[in-house]
């Protein structure tokens, strides 16, 4: 048996995406000019701009145009192509923590998020000796306005705020947000590692991002919602300048000093991201977001119909979270997964989740729908 046959077989032991029956996940598979592009560059290191620095230029390319999706208005913008949304959250609470002790002496930070905050700013925060603060959550299940003025302290780094949170695809209230942000000087920090690249073209609120000017910093992925091959996540910042709190020079390499957290970084990730943006197009993959979205929609409608299940708003990116009235939440998880659907929950809801990527389709959505209904 050779090694294409071996990795075959232990490949084939997990699901594919191709089968639909992933229903929770943010990322499906590449598209073929992504893959093709991350191999081309495999063996490049970003990290290493003495070595490849046609790469670094690329790298320009592509964080600004993917700074205009994401609202900047200016020249200023910057940032790097990282590992994903973790390092891209990491990375925006250390440059907000330095600068707050830099400008403000600011020396035991605080943070104020949402109960639906992604697992890895909790992550960062705890490694970065950050005290995280919540919010309460409005009749909207979005951050509470009110509760984070009253929250906002002379310790405050930044607020967090969800454009399209993990579990039920939310978006936070940014333009009042930044309201609250600009009257107490604090930053924002927006999180939106799976809505940056889709709000824009779906348009179901006013996604202003950088327009916004509380607005640092944004997490956006293209491994998620560009359909580059993993890992490629985004981490932008509104003026470039501010890098410098994170930066540090390796000395043994004469070049460009260090501002992410990892020194080697793909330029495979790079590529992908450059080879979607000139020979897919942001035309191309606003269709795909748009039809995502259109079948999200539809699904919501169809359960809320059905008089069994709870929802809990409509829909403003491709994400329906829902629970069942007369069925326990983990046993109908068990029970769905028992008939080979692979679904997660929505624990703030104690519900249950369906994320719309390109390889779950309307076929599968009404197949999954048939077994939902007859299970419950």
């Amino acid at each position: 048996m050779n090694l294409s046959d071996i990795l075959a077989q232990i490949r084939a032991k997990d699901p594919f995406y191709s089968s639909g029956r992933i229903l929770s996940s943010m990322v499906t598979t590449p598209d073929s000019v992504a893959v093709k592009a991350f191999y081309m560059f495999i063996d490049t290191n970003a990290g290493d701009y003495g070595v490849f620095k046609n790469l670094a230029k690329m790298e320009k390319y592509v964080i600004g145009k993917l700074s205009q999706i994401l609202g900047c208005v200016s020249n200023e913008c910057g940032g790097y192509i990282v590992s994903g949304g973790s390092e891209a959250n990491f990375l925006s609470l250390w440059l907000l923590r330095n600068l707050a002790l830099k400008m403000k002496n600011i020396r035991k930070p605080e943070i104020i998020v949402s109960p639906t905050v992604h697992y890895s700013i909790l992550k960062a925060a705890n490694a970065l000796n950050i005290r995280v603060v919540y919010s309460k959550l409005n009749k909207h299940l979005k951050m509470d306005v009110t509760s984070i003025q009253n929250l906002v302290t002379k310790r405050t780094i930044a607020i967090v705020a969800n454009a399209g949170s993990t579990e039920l695809g939310f978006v936070d209230d940014l333009n009042s947000i930044s309201k609250v942000a600009y009257e107490n000087e604090v930053p924002i920090h927006v999180d939106a590692a799976y809505g940056g690249f889709i709000l824009p073209f779906i348009k179901t609120v006013d996604f202003q991002g950088f327009r916004l000017e509380s607005v640092y910093t944004i997490t956006a992925d293209p491994h998620k919602t560009l359909f580059t091959p993993i890992p490629s996540g985004g981490f932008f910042v509104k003026n470039r300048k501010i890098l410098k709190y994170i930066r540090f020079a390796p000395k043994y390499l004469n070049h460009k000093p260090s501002e992410t957290l990892t020194g080697t970084r793909s330029g495979g990730a790079i590529a992908s991201v450059y080879a979607i943006l000139r020979f897919v197009g942001l035309r191309e993959i606003a269709k795909i977001h748009r039809k995502c979205y259109k079948l999200a929609l539809d699904f919501y409608r169809k359960i809320k119909r059905t008089g069994k299940f709870k929802t809990f708003g409509k829909p403003e990116t491709p994400i329906v979270c829902f629970k069942p009235f007369d069925t326990d939440s983990r046993e109908l998880i068990k029970a769905l997964r028992r008939r080979g659907w692979i679904i997660y929950r929505c624990p703030v809801v104690d519900g249950l989740r369906v994320v719309f990527m390109p390889h779950v389709t309307k076929d599968v959505i009404e197949e999954f729908l048939d077994d939902l209904l007859e299970i419950v």
